[in-house]
């Protein structure tokens, strides 16, 4: 998308999302990432916080929007879990030994540890 593209869809983007209210994702999102923009239209229109994507399995504190986010183009990008890494410590909900470290069993009791657990993640998504 292009920067003048993009300006000139702000103000619709930026309608829809007050629009829509806290607890709708509008069937039009805009969200700022490195390259500029990314935007996601929906057909089927805004998505509410009670979607399947949204709520969480079990007892992790996980659901599909903790790896997969708007800015990312509901990718899972090494930028932004670095970044969550930084901010946590390593703690947040993406980080779980059975499915983001090296081995289910892998040292998370420190930081380092943590750090070489999760060494896949961090640098490939």
């Amino acid at each position: 998308m292009t920067a003048r593209l993009a300006v000139a869809l702000l103000p619709l983007l930026l309608v829809a999302t007050v629009a829509a209210g806290p607890r709708l994702l509008p069937a039009l999102v805009a969200a700022p990432n490195a390259d500029g923009m990314a935007v996601t239209l929906s057909a089927g229109g805004g998505v509410t916080a009670d979607h399947p994507f949204f709520r969480g399995f079990g007892e992790s504190g996980r659901a599909c929007a903790t790896c997969h986010a708007a800015a990312d183009g509901w990718s899972l990008v090494p930028a932004s879990v670095q970044h969550r890494f930084e901010a946590t410590g390593g703690l947040d909900p993406l980080f779980l030994p059975h499915d983001a470290a090296v081995s289910p069993r892998a040292d998370v009791t420190t930081l380092p540890a943590r750090r070489r657990a999760y060494a896949l993640v961090l640098t490939r998504g």
